[in-house]
């Protein structure tokens, strides 16, 4: 094997290191918005501020390259944020009245229906309820800069976003299938990262918020067609609630 080969197959290692990091950081975030549903900075102040603390350890060791550390930390942040929210999901229950959370998310649900050139479903996942605002063809290409003409849509959303301001939300980009897994995965992420800028320009409170891209994962339609592949070049934005 040549130096040059040497080094190209390090270079694919650390990537491939530096991605497994990644995706655990990523689960251990979505777990600590998860535990925020149940408010558990409140009801399990411990387990919770340890999985915060953790997470901020991981990506401060992702950044010093330290990936196995990361990885570690990460899976410990998760774990405790996991265990936060078991531990605060009754008590946030007995503090919650249940008629009048029903009464917000039914009509979080009609006002995000209203936002055109979106397509709105409701997903759970456990007990995990997921309001989801799917919108394609907001990026040309494989680029992550918002296409022409959609501000309009990110206009809407950001309004929607500052009127229920109590629900954690999700920024997540997608593509199709078509190229290299880690490349999708990168572009996914950057066209994530674009949108969860712009929202914050337009007034919307950042710490609520998660970007994150999923590149090809999780298809809504058939990547055989273009129609199909445009669609699935979207980005969803998530509200989370119990």
């Amino acid at each position: 094997m040549t130096s040059e080969q040497q080094k190209s197959q390090a270079e694919h290692e650390r990537l491939a290191l530096q991605l497994a990091s990644e995706q655990k950081i990523a689960a251990a975030q979505l777990s600590l918005r998860t535990a925020d549903t149940v408010d558990a900075s409140k009801f399990a102040k411990a387990e919770y501020s340890a999985a915060s603390d953790m997470l901020a350890k991981a990506s401060a060791e992702l950044k010093q390259n330290d990936y196995a550390g990361a990885q570690a930390s990460a899976e410990v942040a998760k774990k405790n944020a996991d265990k936060a929210t078991e531990m605060a999901k009754p008590l946030y229950e007995q503090a919650e009245q249940t008629s009048q959370n029903k009464a917000r998310d039914d009509a979080l649900a009609r006002d995000a229906s209203a936002i055109s050139g979106a397509d709105v479903r409701l997903e759970r996942r456990g007990d995990l309820q997921r309001l989801v605002i799917a919108v394609p063809q907001m990026f040309s290409k494989r680029k992550p800069d918002i296409s022409a003409g959609q501000d309009g849509v990110l206009e809407a959303i950001a309004a929607l976003l500052k009127k229920y301001p109590t629900y954690p939300v999700q920024i997540i980009g997608y593509t199709d299938n078509r190229g290299k897994a880690s490349e999708l995965l990168a572009v996914s992420a950057a066209r994530a990262q674009t949108v969860y800028s712009a929202l914050a320009a337009k007034g919307v409170e950042t710490k609520r918020l998660m970007a994150s891209g999923l590149g090809g994962d999780d298809p809504r339609f058939d990547n055989k067609s273009a129609s199909g592949r445009a669609k699935n070049n979207r980005i969803e934005i998530v509200f989370l609630y119990h």
